[in-house]
């Protein structure tokens, strides 16, 4: 009997002994699981796209895409690289002389005006205007607020549509670029429209097409973008990324003939419209775009015309030692280095 506690306390310290090592078991066992799934984790991490990696952060509309193999493979689909140009052209910039071709026919040598669809206001219709949007903006004010004519609504931009006939006059935060107002005028000063922006927006891109037919605005940020008449009517408006199903995000200056007919929407891809009619898909850098849909632009070190009905580049021009050019209708207008500036036209 004296013997009876020895016995027990030792049956009692056994089990401790066995519960303390099941216990070191399961925390080494839960180690072990733990370290497998950093490790799969850090394996995971390593092999998928890095903008995916941070959940938390708001993705870009881009998102990144430029730096993936995807992107790419999407991008060299709509290159041009594979088209044979139909003419390679050769011009003197002495003579204006065509080479490679007839179907581009010399006009003859021209004198150079940057600013042959952009009639000028004189400084002093600069001014009235300039006045006139005040006014308007003071008039708008609620009762009892102070108007500070320093503030947002100074007018920052005066155009004059191709015909002479309509002004434009868009306003906003001048420093900042950002625009909440564009006021349509006749030449005479009656107002014909106001276009309030509910958020001020950063326009990449607010001014007339190259003949002055309709004014155009595209926001850098939402990819919203507005074609308006000079008297300002809406023809067209919407958002790059609903309208076309790309994921683009570098929003850029967009493209409307002199008739209202073709338009090309910029982004990272160019989506190329006949009225409601999506046309083509490219990859180049624009400049202009005729009533027959030619697209006048940059391909690598050369400027082409391109024709998206037919998906066929017309002619091709090394623009190495061109300074100036533009497609206005069927005419091409080229400056030259020497300052020599020659016009041709196009023949059907």
């Amino acid at each position: 009997m004296e013997n009876k506690p020895e016995i027990i306390n030792s049956k009692e310290e056994t089990m401790r002994k066995m519960r303390n090592c099941f216990t070191v078991l399961l925390l080494l066992m839960f180690f072990a699981c733990q370290g497998q799934e950093q490790v799969k984790k850090k394996q995971h991490r390593s092999t998928r796209p890095q903008f995916q990696n941070e959940e938390a952060r708001a993705r870009y509309r881009d998102s990144m895409q430029e730096i993936t193999n995807e992107y790419f493979k999407v991008r060299e689909k709509y290159e041009l690289a594979r088209k044979i140009p139909q003419y390679r052209v050769t011009i003197d910039e002495n003579t204006g002389k065509v080479s490679g071709t007839d179907k581009l026919m010399l006009v003859g040598e021209i004198p150079w005006n940057d600013n042959a669809f952009n009639h000028q206001l004189s400084e002093g219709e600069t001014k009235k205007f300039q006045d006139l949007s005040q006014q308007k903006r003071k008039a708008d004010y609620r009762k009892g607020d102070e108007f500070n004519p320093e503030d947002y609504s100074n007018p920052w931009g005066i155009h004059l549509s191709g015909d002479g006939r309509y002004v434009v006059v868009t306003e906003g935060m001048v420093d900042a670029g950002d625009l909440v107002r564009i006021s349509f005028y006749s030449r005479e000063g009656k107002l014909l429209r106001v276009h309030d922006f509910p958020k001020a927006i950063t326009p990449v891109q607010c001014e007339f097409n190259t003949t002055g037919t309709y004014f155009l605005v595209n926001d850098c940020c939402s990819g919203e973008f507005i074609f308006f008449y000079p008297d300002g009517k809406v023809l067209r408006k919407g958002q790059y990324n609903e309208l076309t199903g790309d994921n683009g995000g570098s929003y850029g200056r967009n493209l409307l003939s002199e008739n209202g007919l073709f338009w090309v929407l910029d982004n990272n891809l160019r989506f190329v419209y006949n009225k409601d009619t999506l046309l083509d898909i490219i990859k180049v850098n624009l400049i202009s775009i005729n009533n027959d849909g030619l697209i006048f632009c940059h391909w690598g070190n050369d400027l082409i015309i391109y024709n998206p009905l037919q998906k066929i580049i017309l002619f091709q021009f090394n623009k190495s030692n061109i300074n100036r050019r533009s497609l206005i209708g069927n005419k091409i207008q080229i400056q030259f280095e020497n300052n020599k500036s020659f016009e041709y036209e196009i023949v059907k």
